[in-house]
């Protein structure tokens, strides 16, 4: 038998899972494989050489540069949104993007672990990856913290 806060936690969860699927939402499902194209050329332009360096990047990685892609791809297909890239630097140090409009808000990723090794500042290429529009990851946020995030990073 359910609870007032069983039902309560039922509710809330399911605003929850309406808002994840909401316009924003399924306007970035549709952009996920320019997304996924558009960071393919990042890393296709990333060379390493037998050391681990690179001429523009030196020993680092690419994220950031997958998320600046990202985020240029939201802009063109959802003008009215905003977005950008942030550093997170929680168990890692890792670049990704945050979108928001009106009152949905996401994390727009492709997690370094698909295409990059190591920690910190000094990253080595996995050879070969191929990205599909599946390894482009949505977690819903707040847009509040979207917000937050963008304008104190």
């Amino acid at each position: 038998m359910w609870d007032r806060t069983d039902r309560l936690a039922q509710v809330l969860i399911g605003r929850m899972a309406t808002r994840y699927k909401g316009p924003l939402y399924q306007e970035l499902m549709k952009i996920r494989p320019q997304m996924a194209q558009e960071a393919q050329k990042v890393y296709n332009l990333w060379y390493q050489d037998e050391t681990g360096f690179d001429e523009m990047y030196g020993g680092g990685g690419i994220c950031h540069d997958i998320a600046n892609a990202i985020v240029e791809v939201i802009y063109k297909n959802i003008p009215d949104a905003t977005a950008g890239s942030v550093n997170l630097s929680c168990a890692e140090n890792h670049v990704l993007t945050m979108v928001y409009l009106d009152e949905e808000g996401y994390v727009v990723d492709i997690p370094y672990h698909v295409y990059e090794t190591g920690g910190g500042y000094s990253w080595t290429k996995i050879p070969d990856v191929e990205f599909s529009p599946e390894d482009i990851t949505f977690s819903f946020v707040h847009p509040d913290d979207v917000r937050g995030n963008l304008e104190n990073d």
